[in-house]
């Protein structure tokens, strides 16, 4: 949304909270594919410091298919955004 825009055209750096699920697990390819427009439009200095993973559940695990994504979003990021994104 454009509060979203504005907000990545005037920083630096984006730190990205993320739940352990599935859903945010999907979305972090498009955050990026979004961060690589605002570079290439508006901010060409941002920059992506990482994925601060939080809200997890302590009684429940991830699911297996949340598991994978989870351990294969390194390589996701690093072939959306050309660079690691640390998590």
């Amino acid at each position: 949304n454009l509060c979203c825009a504005n907000a990545l055209a005037a920083s630096d750096y984006i730190l990205t909270p993320l739940t352990p699920s599935l859903k945010a697990i999907e979305r972090v390819p498009s955050l990026l594919k979004r961060v690589l427009e605002v570079q290439s439009d508006v901010n060409e200095h941002l920059r992506v410091l990482g994925l601060v993973v939080n809200n997890t559940r302590q009684q429940k695990g991830l699911t297996a298919q949340e598991e994978d994504l989870f351990v294969t979003l390194p390589e996701q990021c690093r072939t959306v955004y050309g660079t690691d994104v640390y998590r």
